[in-house]
């Protein structure tokens, strides 16, 4: 069997921001390929220098290159718009890029969207870049691989001729529990929070207690291993779980405003009309800031997320301060909530409000005036036997 080629390995980040005109009193870019001004944003940025970088770097030819196509002229009907496509030498559809601003995460929905981009002009090469990092993924026999970085033209045109395949990633472990604070100084769950991430915060807030995050990481360990899950359906009041879709890396937003990136444990639910719904459970660490310009003083601490799946807006329903609401006590903690919410851009709704709604709808929630959502051991790995009434309880809540 003849022995395939190295690919080059070759790697984009931002380097000299493009030159800048002034059109209606704006700034602009003149766009490499098309020529002519678009607005200035973060994303365009990153768009105008990877086809500076596709140009000089990866050798494609301009003629080659096309922005913003139309994913109608591929496929009658159909929408959207790629922001860079490449064709081959004989004008064949190659590869697509999609960019995205330096602080948005590549998650799974980007690359979904590439993919669908990809299956409508019939290509099989997908690029996604926010300069900070980029992801290559090649489709081979009906299967995605990673690529170890970005192939130039050459070897994207004869993919068949390369060993471009990034070697596959051990799966993830979930650590024994006397190896657990071994695990968290390792940084097997996720960094702590720090100023290094831009959405990505770790599992960890920075402020959070030491002593409670073995019990965070335990909690978190159950949610990210995917080789664990139980027996389906699994039923609640009012709803069934059907579907365990493990894990995804995705990013999910508050009534604040703010993102959310993570990976999420996700389950297909059914209410009793026959309705489905996608819920998604994740903990990870908020940013801490002190005297920021915008932010202000503001713990980093360790939050739980209950999100839902409002087709393309994805939104959390609860996000509960673990730090504030586990409170231990011998060989358990109690997961708990006080009912203070806040309803999109209506602002809070009164506490009373709340416990009385949970007390007609979900009696059972109730305990001592307080919701109570789960309690689960500290002195052995939580299982999901243990942690069934905690799964039933965060979505019925």
């Amino acid at each position: 069997m003849k022995k395939k080629k190295s690919i080059k390995n070759l790697t984009f980040q931002l380097e000299k921001s493009p030159k800048q005109y002034k059109r209606d009193g704006e700034n602009v870019y003149l766009c490499a390929k098309r020529k002519m001004f678009v607005h200035v944003t973060e994303e365009e940025r990153v768009r105008q220098e990877f086809i500076v970088f596709l140009r000089d770097k990866v050798d494609v030819p301009l003629d080659m290159l096309f922005v913003e196509e139309s994913m109608s002229h591929y496929k009658k009907g159909k929408k959207g718009r790629t922001d860079i496509i490449g064709l081959s030498l004989e004008e064949n559809p190659l590869f697509v890029v999609e960019c995205k601003k330096p602080e948005a995460p590549l998650t799974q929905d980007v690359f979904d969207q590439a993919k669908t981009y990809a299956d409508i002009a019939g290509c099989d090469i997908v690029i996604l870049t926010n300069s900070r990092e980029s992801e290559v993924l090649i489709r081979e026999s009906k299967q995605w691989h990673s690529a170890r970085g970005i192939l130039t033209y050459k070897e994207m045109l004869e993919t068949g001729n390369y060993d471009y395949k990034k070697p596959n990633k051990k799966p993830w472990q979930r650590p024994e529990y006397k190896d657990i604070p071994r695990a968290i100084k390792d940084g097997t769950f996720g960094s702590r929070s720090g100023e290094n991430y831009h959405r990505d915060y770790g599992c960890f807030g920075k402020d959070s207690p030491e002593e409670n995050l073995p019990f965070f990481a335990n909690l978190v360990g159950l949610l990210r291993d995917e080789n664990k899950s139980f027996k389906l359906p699994m039923t609640g009041t009012n709803f069934e779980i059907c579907e365990d879709l493990k894990l995804r890396y995705s990013s999910f937003g508050n009534a604040a405003g703010g993102g959310y990136t993570s990976y999420y444990r996700s389950f297909i639910i059914e209410d009793k009309n026959g309705e489905n719904q996608i819920i998604s459970i994740s903990i990870t660490g908020t940013l801490s800031r002190k005297n920021h310009t915008k932010f202000g003083n503001r713990r980093g601490n360790t939050q739980l997320n209950v999100a839902v799946d409002d087709y393309e807006k994805k939104h959390h329903s609860l996000q509960l301060d673990m730090d504030k609401f586990v409170k231990k006590s011998g060989r358990q903690a109690l997961i708990w909530h006080n009912g203070r919410m806040t309803v999109g851009n209506s602002g809070s709704v009164k506490q009373n409000l709340v416990l009385e709604y949970v007390r007609k709808k979900a009696p059972h929630l109730l305990e001592d005036n307080y919701i109570s959502l789960a309690k689960l051991p500290t002195n052995r790995l939580i299982t999901w036997r243990d942690a069934k009434p905690f799964l039933i309880n965060c979505i019925e809540y």
